[in-house]
């Protein structure tokens, strides 16, 4: 389960949280597949 997605879906967390979180592990396949849920 990916924490960051269901915070999302669930209004947990914001766009600019995610992209924030996302940003920080940009460089690996779980920071571009947080970016993939913002798109």
């Amino acid at each position: 389960a990916c924490l960051e997605e269901i915070a999302f879906a669930n209004g947990w967390l914001t766009k600019k949280e995610l992209l924030i979180r996302s940003s920080l592990m940009s460089k690996n396949s779980y920071g571009q597949y947080l970016l993939q849920l913002i798109k």
